[in-house]
């Protein structure tokens, strides 16, 4: 009953008549039992026609709403749990090993007892996104004792990862460092300057592989940096092989991604696009405060960093994508697929 309560609010807002809900309705149940009814910040009871509905209606004129609902039906990218438990399964087998293989052979650096390059790899998560759990059952040829939930580690777990690595009798004792994340949007997280230097994930890693601990296992760059986010921008790939040389050598690094989204996909700016007068119309600035502005896009009309992304992940929509599709419950603007933000305004 529900779903037909929502179904017929949705016609009533676009002036649908018989044949226009005969066309649309059934292309919208598939998506949105496939996909969309399972995004997981959606308030209690929210289901995506009804959203959906709620969201078309706030635009002033038919002809907005015709706008809003085409990208909606023609240019939404949604990644489903399934879609990115499947890229955190096969990251390893097809696209980590391969190349911890090929920069290994060239040197024949490869641990003694004829142990493969990659039993002498080390796997961090730098997010919970990196579905490390299941990375590690997917992959039952690596120990567990090579894979880590966090990126982290204090003095004592440092020791206790040299100590294996040594008894392994690796030369060097690590072949590579394998950096695991669900999505990079900007890269900026991973890597921007501030003060003059140098901060995020990957700077503070390599500022803490320089602890004494490390010194007698990780040794760049015959130690190979491997950044492998499952699914990542071209922007985002770009600005990392541009500034991951501020922190480690060029011949060390690596930037792979299992799902790469092409600036294809994006709205452009001073496109002429009639999705743009949208976004540039309904925007507010609800959310922006200190953490935002590190993305130095001035604001948040086309994302973080003015990523333009039509992108939704299953479990929060990146503050990457545009701003209407993922307005918070509490601003004026509605959200299509509200996002919950998981930081605090440091301002």
């Amino acid at each position: 009953m529900r779903v037909d309560l929502a179904k017929r609010l949705l016609a009533s807002v676009m002036g649908w008549g018989p044949k226009e809900v005969a066309q649309h309705s059934p292309v919208l149940q598939i998506l949105a039992d496939l996909k969309y009814d399972s995004y997981e910040q959606f308030s209690p009871g929210m289901r995506f026609i009804e959203s959906l509905a709620l969201w078309l209606d706030q635009f002033d004129t038919a002809k907005e709403r015709e706008v809003a609902f085409d990208f909606v039906r023609s240019r939404l990218i949604f990644f489903s749990d399934a879609e990115i438990a499947h890229f955190a399964a096969i990251a390893y087998a097809d696209f980590i090993r391969p190349r911890i293989v090929e920069q290994n052979a060239p040197t024949m650096r490869t641990p003694e007892r004829g142990q493969p390059a990659e039993q002498a790899a080390l796997f961090f998560g730098l997010s919970d996104g990196a579905r490390i759990s299941l990375f590690r059952r997917a992959n039952p040829t690596l120990s567990h004792e090579q894979i880590f939930q966090d990126y982290r580690r204090n003095s004592e777990q440092r020791s206790e990862i040299v100590d294996r690595l040594k008894r392994i009798g690796c030369k060097p004792a690590c072949s590579a460092l394998v950096l695991l994340d669900d999505f990079s949007g900007s890269g900026t997280s991973y890597l921007r300057e501030k003060d003059g230097g140098w901060t995020g994930k990957i700077a503070r890693l390599v500022e803490d592989i320089k602890s004494p601990e490390w010194s007698d296992v990780i040794s760049f760059p015959e130690t190979k940096l491997i950044i492998a986010p499952y699914l990542a921008t071209d922007q985002a790939i770009e600005y990392l092989r541009k500034t991951i040389t501020e922190v480690v050598s060029p011949e060390c690094a690596t930037i792979l991604t299992v799902q790469r989204l092409s600036s294809d996909s994006l709205l452009e700016r001073n496109s002429g696009d009639r999705m743009v007068d949208l976004v540039e119309k309904y925007y507010d600035a609800t959310p922006e405060d200190s953490h935002t502005a590190k993305g130095n896009s001035g604001d948040l009309k086309f994302g973080y960093s003015n990523c333009a992304l039509p992108l939704i992940l299953h479990h929060n929509t990146p503050n990457n994508s545009l701003y209407l599709l993922w307005a918070p419950d509490d601003a004026p603007t509605r959200g299509l697929f509200p996002r919950v933000n998981r930081h605090k305004d440091e301002g």
